[in-house]
Order: structure tokens, then sequence, then C-alpha cells
């Protein structure tokens, strides 16, 4: 009931009615193209391959402009759920192009050619996405509503990327049914004010390997109780008054250690007292 179809080193819109077998069906399906270079895809690129996941992996494609009826991904409308695109593969121009994949849950951009916008046009994806992944790659800027409109996501992970300033704007007021924020490995330096407003579902929160010294309060107090996992971890860390309102939070927001004064280095913040958080005069 499982299976998984690769094609490499296609070269022309011809290669995908010349190499793959049709109709191709299973209830799991995972189709692969890898390692090519076309001008174009095909009107028919996917027609009868009823994959539940698409992956592009080190695919250059020159436009993916295509006529009103002629859309490539057409052959994928009920079907395809995770369409991944990774290995510097190029990104279509509009996210339009996947408007009207009505079963599509989950969207991963990996290692991303050159540099990354993260605009509002994110927002033309189809309502039954959950999940939006931008990992390993240069982000050029994220825009202030980038995506504000897609109201039922319930994870998203910007991890491994060069980032250093986000606002709670990009993501949708509320974000009723997000449950995972993955913001790792980047290089913020804090929080905006309102971080942690409308995310009344938000459990799991990975702030770890950035390069924050201080977080304000108000942008955790909304998060104190009904987040589960937090994670700090990794960053570089003043432990002075500012970060006191840690100790009264719930002790999982506490796995971390200060990088500042240098008497508490490399302490954990769960083994420090409010007495040792201080700031000088």
């Amino acid at each position: 009931t499982t299976a998984s179809v690769t094609c490499s080193d296609f070269g022309s819109p011809l290669d995908f009615e010349h190499f793959i077998q049709r109709p191709l069906s299973r209830p799991t399906l995972s189709f692969v193209l890898r390692d090519s270079h076309l001008e174009r895809l095909p009107a028919g690129a996917f027609a009868d391959v009823s994959a539940t996941s698409l992956e592009l992996s080190n695919v250059t494609v020159d436009s993916y402009e295509y006529a009103e009826e002629d859309n490539p991904f057409a052959g994928l409308r009920a079907s395809v759920e995770n369409v991944t695109f990774s290995g510097r593969s190029s990104l279509p121009a509009s996210w339009a192009i996947f408007s009207d994949l009505q079963s599509l849950r989950a969207l991963t951009i990996f290692d991303a050619p050159g540099r990354l916008n993260l605009t509002r046009d994110f927002g033309l994806l189809p309502g039954s996405l959950r999940h939006v992944t931008v990992d390993s790659s240069q982000v050029g800027y994220v825009d202030d509503l980038w995506l504000a409109a897609l109201v039922n996501l319930e994870s998203v992970t910007l991890r491994n990327t060069d980032v250093s300033e986000l606002k709670r704007s990009m993501m949708a007021r509320p974000a009723a049914a997000l449950r995972n924020l993955d913001l790792s490995h980047n290089h913020l330096t804090t929080l905006p004010a309102d971080f942690g407003e409308e995310l009344p579902a938000l459990r799991e929160l990975d702030l770890s390997h950035n390069r924050i010294a201080s977080l304000p309060e108000a942008s955790l107090l909304p998060l104190q109780a009904s987040v589960t996992r937090a994670t700090l971890e990794g960053n570089p860390l003043e432990c002075d008054c500012r970060l006191q309102f840690l100790l009264r939070f719930p002790d999982i927001w506490r796995h971390a250690s200060c990088a500042e004064p240098e008497a508490l280095r490399n302490t954990s913040l769960s083994e420090v007292a409010e007495g040792d958080l201080q700031c000088g005069a």
C-alpha cells in the first residue's frame, strides 16, 4: 500500500511523458524528482500520479509560469498532502500555483536557493495547510504578515536561518490551532513584547541556539502556563534582574544556562535564586 518513485536527471518537459509510467496510484505514494534542470514543468506533469508526497530535490526550473488551464500540479489536486523543496530547488514565483491543492497539509523548504523572501504571498496557499517549515536557508526578509492569512496552521518551523528579528503579526491573530513553534538556530536577539499574545493552543516553543541575551517578560507571560515544552538553551543569556520573572514561571522555562555575569556563567537558570539575578545601579 506504500510506494516510492524517484526520477532523476530530467532535462526536458518531455521527460515527464517518456519516463513516468502512468497511472501511478497507491494509498501512500511518495514521488521524488531530483538532480534535474528544466525550462518549465509541462501542463500534465503529474497527471494520473496520485502522489500523497512530492519532493523536488536539486531541481532547477527556469520558470513556473503556466497558462490558466495548464497548472503543472493540477494532477495532484486531490491527493498530495506534503510538498518539499530541497537541495536548492527552484521555488515558484507565487504560491498561488498551489492554491487548488485541496489536500495539502505540509509545505517544507529546505536549503532554498539564494536569499528567500518570506512574503505574505504564502497566504495564497490552501486553507487545508497545517504545517510550514523553512529550514537551512538564507532569508532576505520576513514580511510582517508572512503567514497571517493561514489561520489553520498547527506548526511553524523557521530553523537554521539568519533571521534576526520577527514580528508577532507574521502569524494569524489569533493563531487558534498553532501547537508547535520552532524558531531554533536563528540569529534572534530578542522577542517582540506581544510575541505570546493570541496563541491559545501553543504547547511547544523552541527558541534554542539563537543570540538572545534577554527576554521581555511581557512576551512570554501569556504562554507561561499553557506551554508544556520550552527550550531556551544555547542562548547567551545575561542573568540579571530582567530575567527574574522566569523564576516565577514553571520549571520548563529554566532549562538554559547563563552566559553572563561571569559569576553565573554556565550555571543553569533552574539553580539560581532571585537574589543572584541583580542589575547594577
